[in-house]
């Protein structure tokens, strides 16, 4: 996927000397990019745009500090070309600089030491530039809603795998983390953001390509849009949370919602806008009863019994009730059983990964939104309720 071997051209604009030989020194030992050009000085902005054609980079990384009002202009006429990746060089942290840099158009920034991370996160986004500098149809993707009916159910884990499965079949997938209070996006795939979703309510009424490619980060092939790094109150416009998912569908194929409090500001602004709603809860009876609350919720608020699914999660072999008893319980049947596999989960969030997809937790998990893109046949959906109950739990 994006952080392939796939090899990118660069080209460097670096007055700086001292930081133009670090930058050369640490990108000289990745085989991801190949510098192409290069120049100590900021170019003529007239010959600018021929200057790009001739060198046809896919990312241009432009010192923004030496001078910032030329690193400007250099980067505004970048934006023109939309295939392009721009990127800022900058030896230290300048929030003034970045603003006025992401205005103008760039998608990136570098720093000392330039590390594996931050080059493979220039090479995911170029990927994902080639991939969409074909020509375009509108796209209106599906939207997935993942709602735990309390904290501590496995929603962030069971919407970030189904996500990862949904990528690894060449789909352009973003999964938004809508807790603005306790989100655990950013630590189960071990990433940080300068940006959050608070960023995207906040400008949702601005949100273009330029502002949406800084917004969001790139992990193991999904595009992630995080929850805030502190715990921040969100705002109480509905209208917002709306906006952005509706901007966010019309640029991927799927959409998934991390929803860990039902009856939030997000999940109730939200909810309404997902194809699908899969209800997340564990085999304990607080979690029964509150999914049974949950069901009688939703139907209330219009939502009809094909519009949402309900997904045991960390089901044992140990628990006194079966799943035959929960449907019972909750008067609807249990579309997916997911086994309790710890071990699994606890080295996949300690690497950052999807849990292997060779595993019983991982074939599971990955087939959640299948049927929601049309990609099991019709009988396969009906029997889902069915999907080798008494053989998970003879595992």
């Amino acid at each position: 996927m994006n952080s392939g071997p796939d090899v990118f051209n660069a080209l460097l604009i670096c007055p700086d000397p001292q930081l133009s030989e670090r930058f050369k020194a640490a990108v000289s030992q990745k085989q991801s990019m190949r510098l192409v050009d290069e120049d100590s000085s900021y170019p003529d902005a007239s010959r600018w745009t021929t200057r790009l054609r001739q060198s046809r980079p896919d990312a241009v990384f432009i010192d923004v500090v030496s001078d910032p009002d030329k690193a400007i202009e250099l980067i505004t006429l970048s934006a023109e070309s939309p295939s392009i990746v721009i990127v800022g060089l900058l030896p230290g942290e300048d929030a003034n600089v970045i603003l006025r840099a992401l205005r103008a158009g760039a998608s990136e920034f570098v720093s000392p030491p330039f590390d594996d991370e931050s080059i493979r996160a220039v090479g995911a986004r170029v990927s994902r530039q080639r991939a969409s500098s074909g020509p375009q149809t509108n796209i209106r993707g599906k939207v997935a809603g993942f709602v735990a009916v309390k904290a501590g159910q496995g929603v962030t884990t069971v919407a970030s795998n189904a996500a990862a499965g949904l990528a690894g079949d060449d789909r352009r997938v973003l999964l938004i983390d809508f807790d603005t209070s306790s989100g655990t996006l950013s630590f189960c795939w071990r990433v940080t953001h300068t940006y959050s979703v608070l960023d995207a309510l906040a400008h949702c009424d601005k949100l273009d390509d330029s502002l949406w490619s800084a917004l969001i980060t790139n992990r193991n092939g999904v595009d992630l849009l995080l929850g805030p790094e502190a715990p921040e109150l969100p705002p109480l416009q509905s209208e917002r949370y709306s906006q952005v998912v509706e901007y966010a569908r019309s640029r991927y194929e799927m959409v998934l919602l991390d929803l860990t409090q039902a009856y939030g500001p997000a999940a109730k602004a939200t909810l309404h806008e997902c194809d699908h709603i899969f209800v997340v809860c564990n085999p304990e009876l607080p979690s029964l009863h509150l999914t049974r609350k949950l069901i009688a919720y939703l139907e209330q608020e219009g939502f009809s019994r094909d519009q949402f699914s309900i997904v045991l999660n960390r089901l044992s072999r140990r628990g006194e009730l079966s799943p035959q008893d929960m449907e019972r319980v909750f008067n609807f049947p249990i579309s997916k059983v997911l086994p309790a596999d710890d071990s699994t989960v606890h080295r996949a969030l300690t690497a950052g990964k999807p849990v292997p997809e060779n595993s019983a937790l991982g074939r599971e998990i990955r087939q959640l939104c299948k049927p929601l893109l049309g990609d099991d046949k019709e009988g396969e959906k009906k029997k889902a309720a069915g999907l080798s109950l008494s053989a998970l739990l003879s595992q």
